[in-house]
C-alpha cells in the first residue's frame, strides 16, 4: 500500500471535493469507511462508466454501418418491388390476351412506402388541379366583369 496525502476542497468550495467523496465515506445507515475504500469505489465506478461510454461509442459506430447497409438494401428492395410490379402487369396482360377474367389486383401487392408515395403524388396532383381550377375561375370572373363593363 502506498501512502499519500490528498487535500480536498471543502463542500462549500466545490461539488467535486469533499462533498463528492463524503457520501462514499459515510454511507447512509453504515459505519464510516476508510477514505481509500471510498476512492477505490469511485475509481471502479469511473472505470465502469468509461467502459460503458466506450461500448456505446462502438455501438453507435456499428449502428452507422448497419444504417448504410440497410439503406442499400432498401434501395435494392425498391428495385425488386418495381420488378415484381412489372411482372404482375405482364401477368395480367397475359391473362387479358388469353381472355381470362381473373386478374391479379395490384393494390393487394403494394408495400407501405409505395402506398405513401402514391398518396403524396395523388395529393400533389389534386392540389395542382385545385389551383388550376381556382385560377380558371378567377380568369372567368375577370372576363365576365370585363364583358359586363363593355356592354
Amino acid at each position: 500500500m502506498k501512502r499519500t496525502q490528498i487535500n480536498l476542497r471543502e463542500p462549500h468550495e466545490s461539488d467535486y471535493g469533499w462533498a463528492y467523496i463524503e457520501p462514499y465515506v459515510y454511507p447512509k445507515g453504515s459505519k464510516k469507511r476508510p477514505v481509500y475504500l471510498a476512492l477505490e469505489q469511485i475509481f471502479r465506478e469511473h472505470a465502469r462508466y468509461k467502459k460503458q461510454f466506450n461500448d456505446e461509442q462502438n455501438f453507435m459506430k456499428q449502428l452507422e454501418v448497419i444504417k448504410k447497409e440497410v439503406h442499400y438494401s432498401l434501395l435494392r428492395v425498391g428495385d425488386a418491388e418495381k420488378n415484381a410490379r412489372t411482372l404482375l402487369h405482364l401477368w395480367n396482360n397475359y391473362y387479358f390476351e388469353q381472355g381470362k377474367q381473373d386478374y391479379i389486383e395490384l393494390s393487394n401487392y403494394v408495400t407501405p412506402p409505395v402506398q405513401e408515395a402514391m398518396k403524396e403524388v395523388d395529393s400533389y396532383y389534386q392540389d395542382l388541379a385545385a389551383k388550376k381550377r381556382s385560377r380558371n375561375e378567377k380568369l372567368n370572373n375577370v372576363k365576365a366583369e370585363n364583358d359586363s363593363i363593355k356592354e
